[in-house]
């Protein structure tokens, strides 16, 4: 397998260049200095060559607190790049099926639900990249949802994450590619930041679904403008992202890609899919078989049966076959079928789990030794019941 490259390496957003030191720029009479590290120049400090002014060296002396610059695109780069261990993790779906929805959904979960009661503490080191986020934030809220991206090879939206007592923490480093980016090798070449990349996450408009899709065909067209059904075929989409994951990691044969994979079904709320794959089937499924102790493990399993039964059996061998870690799932960013009558604001469905699970993997939050908690406090919930002996009993 190719040697990654360091997770402290300094990554552009915009341009996904790797450098071992930005241009840094000076406060005073905006020159830009190419090389401000420890050297013959001076250990701690180096002197403007035209202001004279004092320049730390080190990030301890102040040197990250400086306006530093991208030496490829000459974009300025957010203070945090180079200080956390980064984590890169591409969204990845054809046009339309609602990944920026999912993205600003998820991460309003993320930061309300979740890091807030166990003190994570998150932020945005981008102003645009805050900015941007409130004004979608506005936009769901009002009962509107998001405009499809527009761009092929986006720049990364940026978000840092420190657990409580944690030393280092982790900037986020989110693709959101418009679907056209998958349609088209040209297009497909381009997202060259797949050399970096922790975990995928894989969304998949329902009406993609060549079975699904023609079993639901009159419904679909009823609702085309407020259900917005994607053009992109799923297995198109799929190949299209395997071949440049191939070609950025390289793999011995035999082996899989360790990076984790969620693959999520999006628009759970139309349609019959809360029957099949949502709430409503999931609770079912929990009631008639008591081994399914967590709701994402019922989701996972209805999921996958849903796509071995809409003919995309192959989808799922490939995934069991080309990924070392696979979970399924199924949200619904939006919470209900858009209605420009109503501006009502969005309830998202199901966005956070997939994040969590992703997030649990990769080591960014606890969520995986939480799940194992649940499960424990779950079966011996159940062998008390059933009278049995469970203070050792113990999930793996």
């Amino acid at each position: 397998v190719r040697c990654r490259p360091p997770h402290r390496a300094h990554r552009c957003p915009t341009c996904y260049a790797q450098m071992r030191i930005p241009i840094h720029v000076c406060p005073s009479c905006a020159t830009e200095h190419s090389r401000l590290w420890p050297s013959v120049y001076g250990v701690f400090h180096h002197r403007c060559a035209k202001c004279n002014s004092r320049l730390p060296t080190l990030g301890l002396l102040g040197r990250d607190e400086i306006v530093k610059k991208c030496i490829a695109c000459s974009r300025p780069m957010n203070k945090r790049v180079g200080q956390l261990v980064n984590v890169h993790i591409p969204i990845i779906g054809g046009p339309s099926c609602g990944k920026s929805n999912f993205i600003v959904m998820a991460t309003s979960e993320l930061i309300e639900s979740y890091a807030k009661p166990r003190k994570y503490e998150i932020e945005f080191p981008d102003e645009r990249d805050e900015a941007r986020y409130a004004a979608n934030l506005r936009e769901l809220g009002l009962g509107r949802p998001l405009a499809k991206t527009p761009d092929i090879a986006p720049e990364a939206y940026n978000l840092t994450i420190r657990r409580p007592g944690e030393r280092l923490g982790r900037i986020l480093y989110v693709y959101d590619a418009a679907g056209e980016a998958y349609i088209d090798k040209d297009n497909t070449v381009l997202q060259t930041y797949y050399d970096y990349v922790d975990g995928i996450v894989f969304i998949i408009d329902p009406t993609s679904i060549d079975v699904y899709r023609r079993k639901h065909a009159d419904w679909i067209s009823a609702l085309h403008s407020a259900l917005r059904p994607s053009t992109l075929d799923v297995m198109d989409a799929y190949g299209r992202m395997i071949e440049v994951l191939e070609q950025s990691v390289g793999l011995r044969r035999g082996s899989r890609f360790s990076h984790p994979i969620a693959v999520i079904i999006s628009k759970a709320d139309a349609l019959d899919l809360d029957d099949l794959i949502g709430d409503s089937a999931v609770k079912r499924l929990m009631q008639a078989d008591l081994s399914f102790v967590l709701e994402e493990d019922a989701s996972d399993f209805l999921v996958e049966q849903f796509l071995v039964q809409h003919e995309l059996g192959n989808l799922v061998r490939s995934l069991r076959n080309q990924f070392e870690q696979v979970r399924f799932f199924s949200s619904s960013a939006l919470g209900r079928m858009p209605d420009k009558s109503s501006s009502v604001a969005f309830a998202p469905r199901g966005v956070l789990p997939p994040i969590l699970w992703m997030l649990g993997v990769l080591g960014v939050a606890a969520s995986r030794q939480e799940r194992l908690k649940k499960v424990d406090a779950q079966h011996r919930s159940i062998g008390r019941r059933r009278g049995g002996f469970v203070n050792s009993l113990r999930y793996y």
